[in-house]
C-alpha cells in the first residue's frame, strides 16, 4: 500500500461530510503553521480557493487541501475527529512529530520534527 500524505480516520471523514452537507464548500484544507516553544500549530478550514501548488486528495464527496509549505509536515498523518470532555475536535495523529520538554526549566523548551527528508530542530532558551 503507497502511503497518502494525509489519511483520514472514519469519524473525520463522517464529519467532515456531515458539516459540508450543511455548506456550499467541497474542500477541507489542513495545514501548518509556526507555534513557537509549543512547535507547530495545525489548522483546519473549509476552503474552495484551491492553490495551484496545493495537494490535492480526493475522498469522494469532498476533497482535502495541503500547501506545498505544509506536505512535509503532514505526510503520512491520519486526521481523526474526536468527542470527550474537553470538547469536539479535529486531530493530527502524525509519526514524523516528536515534542521535547526539558522539564528541568519551565523556560526552556525543544521541538524535533524528523522526518524522511528534513530535520529541523528548534530550541528557546
Amino acid at each position: 500500500m503507497t502511503p497518502s500524505s494525509i489519511n483520514l480516520s472514519k469519524n473525520a471523514l463522517v464529519r467532515i461530510e456531515s458539516v459540508l452537507g450543511n455548506s456550499n464548500s467541497s474542500k477541507f484544507r489542513v495545514y501548518v503553521t509556526g507555534g513557537g516553544c509549543s512547535g507547530f500549530q495545525y489548522g483546519f478550514k473549509f476552503d474552495d480557493d484551491e492553490a495551484f501548488d496545493d495537494d490535492v486528495i480526493d475522498f469522494g464527496s469532498f476533497k482535502v487541501l495541503i500547501d506545498s509549505m505544509s506536505y512535509p509536515y503532514l505526510f503520512g498523518s491520519t486526521l481523526d475527529f474526536v468527542e470527550d470532555l474537553s470538547g469536539a475536535k479535529f486531530v493530527i495523529n502524525n509519526p514524523n512529530a516528536k515534542q521535547l520538554v526539558d522539564v528541568e526549566s519551565p523556560l526552556r523548551c525543544s521541538f524535533s520534527y524528523r522526518s524522511k527528508q528534513t530535520l529541523i530542530e528548534f530550541i528557546f532558551s
